[in-house]
């Protein structure tokens, strides 16, 4: 099953595989995180800030953008909850 998100003028689009959740080559992802994201949602602002700390995510014009599929690795439910993740970019 793909995934299709559009959001602020943005799309991401993914899938789920055995491995993890895959981000497609092309998707975009916002500049700046809403406030709430790091507050709320933990595990996925730890992931998005590691993948631009890493380079994963390559800055845009007016956003972020995945230069290739990207497979995110949760070793725990609920989003990696506990920070325990690893990202395999290519």
């Amino acid at each position: 099953m793909k995934y299709i998100h559009n959001a602020k003028g943005l799309k991401a689009e993914g899938y789920e595989s055995t491995s993890g959740f895959v981000v497609c080559e092309g998707s975009q992802a916002a500049l700046e995180a809403v406030p709430p994201m790091k507050a709320h949602v933990r595990g996925i602002f730890e992931i998005r800030e590691k993948l631009i700390s890493t380079g994963v995510l390559s800055s845009a014009d007016d956003s972020y953008r995945f230069p290739a599929s990207t497979l995110i690795l949760f070793l725990y439910t609920e989003f990696a909850k506990s920070g325990d993740q690893d990202i395999i970019a290519g």
